[in-house]
């Protein structure tokens, strides 16, 4: 299978091989296995890197997706400590909220739109404020799966207040916050 994917997260697993978090145009949130990803002469190993858009291939499996080819699209450069926090808060976000195995072209855009962005800009209060739209638009449009209607549903305060609240995002959050005043 072939899609265009944003690059979330990547954990070393074992030696050289590596597991990755990509949400994809085409399938949404997915996880991914990179076997020997982390050689020093992988041919993968200098295209999938947090905040890079690569077009790819993989084979799908039942439990983590084998990653089989990959292409560089864009490099989304973090270029400041402030910049990066921001970034990783972006893209834990995504992976707490959305859902694996749904595709969400809006949400893949508007990641897509704020990673560039975010390469843009320099001064703080631009990327917080950036930052904060982000936020705003990924609840407006990102919901939960409910199972008794077969359908998805939209988050309700109570739900976004507690995705906020998870260890790492207020982690992420608050150095925001702090970084930013």
């Amino acid at each position: 299978m072939k899609t265009i994917g944003l690059v979330l997260s990547k954990t070393s697993h074992d030696n050289y091989d590596a597991i990755l978090r990509i949400f994809t145009l085409d399938f949404g949130l997915q996880k991914f296995f990179g076997r020997s990803f982390d050689r020093p002469r992988g041919k993968l190993k200098s295209i999938f890197y947090p905040f890079y858009k690569v077009e790819m291939t993989f084979a799908p499996r039942e439990n983590i997706n084998l990653l089989k080819t990959g292409c560089l699209l864009e490099e989304y450069t973090v270029k400041s400590f402030f910049q990066g926090i921001n970034f990783f808060y972006i893209s834990k976000l995504i992976e707490k909220i959305q859902p694996e195995n749904v595709a969400d072209e809006r949400v893949f855009k508007l990641l897509d739109k704020t990673y560039n962005l975010l390469t843009r800009l320099k001064d703080k209060k631009s990327i917080f404020n950036a930052v904060a739209s982000f936020e705003k638009k990924i609840f407006g449009f990102a919901g939960f799966y409910d199972a008794n209607k077969d359908a998805y549903r939209p988050f309700s305060q109570k739900e976004i207040r507690e995705v906020l609240e998870d260890s790492e995002i207020l982690k992420l959050r608050s150095l925001i916050l702090h970084n930013v005043s």
